[in-house]
Formats: structure tokens, C-alpha cells, sequence
């Protein structure tokens, strides 16, 4: 998970309020998006891309909490050029950012179809204290049909 990409900021539609909680959607271009492809729990492939990103952010007292993110565009495969339709959700909470400690975990879904027949389906998490992805689940699944 990039997160220090930049991003191009579409919309950003003001805060609903519910007593010291609030919401936020913004939408916007996330230009440092990427997944790493696990199959059989080894690193297989490497997409990178720049999807419209969905958010809605929760604050409570005015300080971020977590997110649910929809992403929509493509992606590339680093190794054959394949490009992939993205369809990922993924879901922040517990986060907490101070100068010294950052914590929260992320868990996200993503099934992605490539123009050449591959097709990866799969569930990770993201840990914010150690920055580290891991698979959960994963499948990977090739059409030999394609022409």
C-alpha cells in the first residue's frame, strides 16, 4: 500500500454530523495505486495504476478514524504489460496517526480481469505499525480460451 503517492483531488462534499462524529466523501485520482499478485502465497506479479478512488472518511472529534475506499480504472502488470480492470474495495479503521505511532489495520478486496486472460481474486490486510501487507486469501485463475 503507497500511500505517500500523489493524488488529484475531484470532489470533496462537506462533512455529515452525528453528535462528536462526522463523514466525508472525497473522490479523487490516486496516481501511486499498486498490487502485488499472490498465488500460492508467492509474489507472482506487480499492477500499478491511477483509479478513481472513492472515500468516506470517519472523524470523530475532528480526527480521522478510518475509511472505506472504492477504486475504478485499470491497472498494469509490470511484468507482461497486461492491463487489468480494477474492481477493489478496501476498509481503514482503528487508525490512529501521531509523530511517534501510527496504527490501524486495512483489509481489502480486489478482483482483477486482465485483456490477456489472467484474473486474480483475493483479501489482504495492511498493518499501519509495521507497514506490512499480507495475503489472506488468494486465487488465481487464467482463461485459455481468450483469443
Amino acid at each position: 500500500m503507497n500511500v505517500s503517492s500523489q493524488t488529484k483531488v475531484q470532489d470533496v462534499q462537506k462533512s455529515k454530523n452525528v453528535g462528536h462524529k462526522t463523514t466525508q466523501k472525497v473522490v479523487y485520482v490516486w496516481e501511486g495505486y499498486y498490487q502485488d499478485v499472490y498465488c500460492d502465497g508467492v509474489v507472482i506479479d506487480h499492477l500499478t495504476g491511477a483509479p478513481t478512488i472513492t472515500e468516506i472518511q470517519f472523524f470523530e472529534d475532528g480526527v480521522l478514524i478510518g475509511w472505506n475506499n472504492h477504486y475504478d480504472g485499470e491497472a498494469i502488470s509490470e511484468s507482461t504489460g497486461e492491463i487489468f480492470k480494477i474492481q477493489d474495495n478496501d476498509k481503514t479503521r482503528g487508525y490512529n496517526y501521531t509523530e511517534t505511532i501510527t496504527t490501524g489495520t486495512t483489509t481489502w478486496h480486489y478482483n482483477l480481469v486482465g485483456n490477456m486472460g489472467h484474473h486474480y481474486v483475493g483479501r489482504m490486510s495492511f498493518d499501519w505499525a509495521t507497514w506490512k501487507d499480507t495475503p489472506l486469501k488468494t486465487i488465481c485463475l487464467e482463461n485459455k480460451n481468450l483469443n
